[in-house]
């Protein structure tokens, strides 16, 4: 047998491995078309009001508060610190105060009717009533978080 049979004896070997090759390229173009896929429709998420909602303020689909990040917890907490007197601030007066420097930060973008219904419903904050010039008052602060005991460190 001549150069020409080994040439010939290698050519099955040869298509095999050419098919191979070939199977596995597509299966790449594929993967590669999917991913190009992917970014487009996580650019879209990215950019669609709801993640907005979700990342920096805070409110999930059902519009309820998930985070202490929540924009308007974090708008809250600031009010609360500029209008509190003796370590509570009015619920009225915070929502105002927000509503002109916040105009985004509305109850009802959190499922809520009112100021109040915000704040009872962020579980960082404490919602009590007093009685101010004669009426009753919502008023709020911020919880305070128990310290945590070291008892099983003592023992």
């Amino acid at each position: 047998m001549g150069r020409v049979g080994l040439e010939l004896g290698w050519m099955p070997w040869r298509a095999r491995r050419l098919g191979r090759i070939d199977q596995n390229l597509e299966r790449l173009r594929e993967w590669a078309e999917d991913m190009v896929k992917m970014q487009r429709a996580m650019a879209e998420s990215l950019q669609s009001e709801a993640f907005k909602d979700t990342l920096v303020n805070g409110v999930t689909q059902d519009c309820t508060m998930e985070r202490r990040a929540a924009g308007v917890w974090s708008a809250l907490r600031e009010a609360f610190g500029t209008l509190a007197v003796d370590g509570w601030a009015p619920v009225a007066e915070a929502g105002r105060w927000i509503a002109d420097r916040y105009p985004e930060q509305l109850p009802a973008k959190y499922g809520c009717h009112s100021w109040r219904q915000v704040v009872h419903e962020a579980p960082i904050f404490e919602l009590r009533y007093f009685e101010m010039d004669g009426q009753r008052s919502a008023c709020f602060r911020e919880k305070e978080i128990p310290a945590k005991s070291n008892e099983s460190n003592e023992a």
